[in-house]
């Protein structure tokens, strides 16, 4: 099995209690995106407020078996069906507040 990071991050992976880092994964230089697309629907003091609509999914290279790919969790939201996505797990941070990793993966 391969585990190929698609965003644009460097992923310390730690175990299920937070306490050890298992992995480490560089990112591999493709991130997969939701096309986007923002409709202006009010304007508050000059400030517009947008309506984000997110449609189709680039850059996303097609299934390989036995590959797993870290993509973020709007881009695996868009394509349910594809069960090689995964997505980080939950955020870990240290005692400053600062992210340091995830916990473990999740479909």
């Amino acid at each position: 099995m391969e585990i190929i990071n698609m965003t644009p991050h460097k992923l310390n992976i730690y175990n299920d209690l937070g306490t050890k880092e298992v992995m480490t994964l560089e990112p591999c230089g493709i991130v997969p995106r939701c096309k986007q697309k923002n409709v202006i629907v009010a304007n508050y003091g000059g400030v517009p407020i947008y309506d984000m609509q997110f449609g189709e999914v680039v850059d996303l290279p097609e299934k390989k078996p036995t590959v797993y790919l870290v993509v973020s969790r709007l881009v695996k939201t868009a394509i349910p069906e594809r069960d090689d996505l995964l997505c980080p797990g939950a955020l870990l941070r240290n005692d400053e507040g600062q992210p340091i990793g995830c916990i473990g993966l999740s479909y």
